[in-house]
C-alpha cells in the first residue's frame, strides 16, 4: 500500500477521533453542569426541610401574630416581648439567621434560587416587613451587617415582582 495513502487514512482517523473526543468532553461538561444544578436544588431542599422540621417559627408567630397582620412590629414591642419570654430572642435570631444562610447560599451558588424562592419567598418578604424595625435597630446598636444578604435578596425579589406588601389590606395590631 502507498505510504501517502496510509498517512491520509491515519490523518482522517485521528481527525475523527479528535472530533469524537471533543464531542464527548462537551457532553461531560454539560453533564457536570446539570449535576451541579441538581445538587444545588437538593441542598436547597434539605436546608428548607431542616428548618421546617424545627418548627421554631410557630412560637414567633403565636407571640407576634405576624402571619395574619400587615403592620410592621415596632422594635420596642419586640424588645419587650424578649423580656417576657427567654427563648424568644434566640428564636427570632434563628429565623433571621436561617434566612440569611439561605440568601448567602443563593449568592454563593450553593443553593438554587428558584427552589428557595418558590418555597420561602413570601415568608421571607413577610419576615423582613414585620421585623424591619428590629433589624434596623439591631444594625444600629450591634452589627451594621446583620442579615444584610437576607434583606438585600428580599428587596431584589420585591423589585423583580413589584408586589409591595404595603398595598394589602391593613389589620390593626393587637395591643
Amino acid at each position: 500500500m502507498n505510504p501517502e495513502l496510509i498517512e491520509i487514512i491515519t490523518l482522517i482517523i485521528l481527525t475523527i477521533a479528535l472530533v469524537i473526543t471533543a464531542f464527548q468532553l462537551n457532553l461531560l461538561r454539560q453533564n457536570r453542569i446539570e449535576q451541579h444544578d441538581w445538587n444545588r436544588r437538593i441542598a436547597a431542599q434539605k436546608a428548607l426541610y431542616e428548618y421546617k422540621a424545627k418548627g421554631a417559627w410557630k412560637h414567633l408567630d403565636a407571640v407576634f401574630d405576624y402571619h395574619d397582620d400587615t403592620n410592621p412590629i415596632q422594635a420596642k414591642e419586640i424588645k419587650e416581648a424578649f423580656l417576657k419570654e427567654d427563648n424568644l430572642k434566640s428564636e427570632l435570631f434563628d429565623l433571621l439567621n436561617f434566612y440569611e444562610s439561605l440568601a448567602r447560599g443563593i449568592n454563593y451558588g450553593i443553593y438554587d434560587e428558584s427552589v428557595i424562592k418558590a418555597a420561602r419567598k413570601n415568608a421571607m418578604i413577610k419576615v423582613t416587613h414585620f421585623f424591619k424595625a428590629y433589624i434596623r435597630h439591631y444594625r444600629q446598636e450591634k452589627n451594621p451587617h446583620a442579615w444584610i444578604q437576607f434583606t438585600d435578596t428580599v428587596e431584589r425579589w420585591k423589585n423583580e415582582d413589584r408586589l409591595p406588601l404595603e398595598g394589602k389590606r391593613q389589620i390593626a395590631r393587637k395591643p
